[in-house]
């Protein structure tokens, strides 16, 4: 953006709860980048199409290290502005049953589990923070599970979005598959350039 020309510096705003605020306030608990974020564009502007669209669950899928989960992280922090709500990344690497995945998403959305249905009372937090972004990384070992969770959320929380990382795609209604193909030949050098430089810099 470029700044007015009052002032050395311009902050993209957003509204929430009905007032303009800094999009850099919004809720998050985003990983940080390390390094440049290189290359992806296309897969970048992928996602963010099928997003900004009637889409309202991505799963990204590829091999392991392929870039999937740096990807989703690039999206939420390129476009937290879509979701004044908050966007929130959770890793699902440990979970191995419907109680683990319930565990980590209360977890990370800060949500007390009581005596209910833990799928309804998340529900109820992410339907209540309106447009807002989910991220849940590493869902293969847990795909089976995808309906219980994903579904019930998907269908009570009407302003929520999502995306999944995963080997496998999760087979549920409303699911939208992005195959994240290797870096190209272009970007490839890019990347071993980067990180020695990284490195020796320590």
């Amino acid at each position: 953006f470029e700044p007015p020309p009052d002032s050395a510096k311009s902050y993209r705003v957003v509204r929430v709860a009905g007032e303009w605020a800094p999009a850099r306030k919004i809720p998050n608990n985003l990983p940080a980048e390390r390094d440049s974020f290189i290359g992806r564009a296309d897969p970048l502007g992928t996602l963010e199409d099928l997003l900004d669209s009637r889409t309202r669950l991505v799963t990204l899928l590829g091999i392991g290290g392929i870039g999937k989960t740096r990807l989703a992280v690039r999206y939420a922090r390129t476009w937290l502005g879509h979701y004044p709500g908050g966007a929130w990344f959770c890793d699902l690497s440990t979970a191995r049953d419907l109680q683990g995945i319930f565990s980590a998403v209360a977890n990370v959305l800060d949500v007390q589990l009581g005596q209910g249905d833990p799928a309804e009372q998340i529900c109820t937090t992410l339907a209540a923070r309106g447009a807002c972004l989910l991220i849940l990384d590493n869902f293969e070992q847990v795909a089976r599970h995808a309906e219980a969770a994903l579904g019930v959320w998907l269908e009570h929380a009407p302003q929520a979005k999502f995306i999944a990382t995963s080997r496998e795609v999760l087979g549920i209604a409303g699911e939208q598959a992005q195959v994240l193909a290797p870096l190209t030949a272009a970007e490839g050098p890019d990347v071993f350039t980067l990180r020695p430089a990284a490195a020796a810099a320590r």
